[in-house]
Parts: C-alpha cells; sequence; structure tokens
C-alpha cells in the first residue's frame, strides 16, 4: 500500500502537528529529494551494491539458470546499469503486484520486470523511459479453434495476477474467464493440459513460454495485437536524480549497440522476431 499523501497546506504548529510529522517521515512518506535531495543512489554508492527486483519466472526476460543465477533481458539490462554505476547487484525474484510495492517499500530500489506504466502504477511509484515496445496476443494449442479475442467468450483465460493483461481482457473479451496465475509460466502447464484454453500476455513472452516445451509447435500464437505495449523500470516516486541516472544509462545503451546485442541473445536474430510491435529500441525526448 501507498503511504498517505501530504497535505497542500502546512499543518498547524502544535504537539499533534508534530507528532503526525514525525510519523510521516519515520514511515518514509516524504518523497526522495530533487535534484539535490537525498536519493537511494546515495545509499547505492554508499554501500555499493544495487537492489533490483526481476521477474520471478518470464522468459526470455528473467528464468533462474542451472546455478540458480537470473537470466535473461531483463537481467543483462540491470547487469549494465550496476557495471554504469560501478557497483555489485543483489537480484530480488518478485511476481505480480510484489514487483510495484517492492518499490514502494524500498524492498528493492528499482524493478526491471515486464512493467506497463499505468494509471495505477503511476500513482505508486515513478517509472524509467521506455526501454521496450511488445503487442498483447494469445498463446492457443495448436489444434484450437481460438482466432483472436472474439473467439474467447466463454472459455478459460490465464494470465499473471496483477498484469495489465486483467484489465485488457475485460475490455477485449468481457465474457472470458480469467484464471490468474503467480506468473505467466505457471499458466503454461495449464494450457498444455487443457486446463485452460489461451493464455494472455505480451507476444515475448508467449515466444518464451513456447521455448520451454520440447515441441513449441505443440502451441502457437494467434489472433491480433490486443494491446500495445511498453516496458520501463520502477523506480521510487519523487527520486529525479535517481531517475535522470536510469534514463540517461538507457539512452546510452540504446545508442552504442548493446540494446541490439541483447536483442538478438534473448530474443534470435532478425527472423525469429514477428511481433507486430517489434523489438526496436524506443527513443525517447527528454527525461
Amino acid at each position: 500500500m501507498g503511504q498517505p499523501a501530504t497535505t497542500r497546506h502546512p499543518p498547524r504548529v502544535g504537539p499533534n502537528g508534530l507528532i503526525l510529522l514525525a510519523l510521516l517521515l519515520i514511515l518514509g512518506a516524504a518523497p526522495h529529494g530533487g535534484d539535490d535531495g537525498p536519493s537511494v543512489l546515495d545509499e547505492i554508492r554508499s554501500r555499493g551494491i544495487l537492489v533490483a527486483g526481476v521477474s520471478r519466472d518470464t522468459p526470455p526476460f528473467c528464468r533462474l539458470g542451472s546455478d540458480g543465477r537470473p537470466l535473461g533481458f531483463d537481467v543483462d539490462l540491470i547487469s549494465g546499469l550496476g557495471q554504469h554505476l560501478g557497483v555489485k547487484i543483489r537480484y530480488v525474484p518478485l511476481a505480480g503486484a510484489a514487483r510495484i510495492t517492492a518499490v514502494q517499500t524500498g524492498r528493492v530500489q528499482i524493478t526491471a520486470a515486464t512493467l506497463t506504466p499505468n494509471e495505477v502504477h503511476n500513482r505508486l511509484v515513478d517509472f524509467s523511459n521506455a526501454y521496450l515496445r511488445d503487442a498483447q496476443r494469445l498463446l492457443v494449442r495448436r489444434d484450437s479453434d481460438i482466432r483472436g479475442p472474439e473467439s474467447l467468450s466463454g472459455l478459460r483465460v490465464g494470465m499473471a495476477r496483477g498484469s495489465t493483461t486483467e484489465t485488457i481482457l475485460r475490455h477485449v473479451a468481457p465474457d472470458a474467464i480469467q484464471v490468474t496465475f503467480g506468473t505467466s509460466r505457471e499458466a503454461l502447464p495449464a494450457l498444455v493440459t487443457g486446463r485452460i484454453d489461451a493464455i494472455a500476455s505480451d507476444t515475448s513472452i508467449l515466444e518464451g513460454l513456447r521455448g520451454l516445451l520440447g515441441n513449441p509447435d505443440r502451441l502457437r500464437i494467434e489472433g491480433a495485437p490486443l494491446s500495445q505495449e511498453s516496458y520501463a523500470m520502477a523506480l521510487p516516486k519523487g527520486d529525479q536524480r535517481w531517475q535522470d541516472l536510469v534514463n540517461d544509462y538507457l539512452r546510452q545503451v540504446k545508442t552504442d549497440g548493446r540494446w541490439e546485442e541483447m536483442a538478438r541473445l534473448w530474443f534470435g536474430e532478425q527472423g525469429a522476431l514477428p511481433f507486430p510491435a517489434g523489438f526496436r529500441p524506443v527513443h525517447e525526448s527528454g527525461r
């Protein structure tokens, strides 16, 4: 849950007002400072460690390797940020709404975990510039009759709990039966065995799920895009110095060729990227 917003008017001077202000400071309700104010950046540099949230299990953005270490596109993106800062990284696997609340509560200092900014998220955390665009579609069994959202009435559709897919599907397929899972990957066995009829998620994630099967052709990605999605990193609210540094790093990654290298590594060569929105660097103007 977010912290209480501070009032627009100065509180009255008095014992109760002083107690309230003290409690707000203890709880961290006050936002991080502006350009010259306190920032998690000071803590990161002081300790020499960046604590970063990543997806718990969302290949190709993040998965655990045989040695238990996280691997994936978002992991490499954070790794480059750590090198940019000259610090070590401690990864914290997160799922669902925890991707936002971990930043809110200070459990992590940044989250890169297939997050799409929206009205609700923007009230709770700040975001970096977008670093990737994709489109939500459907993953179905090879023999399925599903051809798009218009085919979903009365059918069971799996999705990651706390994702933007929940809201999107209510608009494009209001008669579909939503079945939520901790992550999209947790929905994969249910789709393969017929307990659900489709998985709705970003095309890149659906391609990653297909790749987990010994025979990826058992499943196919179907239908026109349900929505266009932009991924950004979640950051503590009001921490301008940290946000500026992260955005500067992303601009470097997009212009020096590192973004393309990571995309080829995790999403395949140019012919293996059949995504309507395309995996192309997202060049932003300003912050």
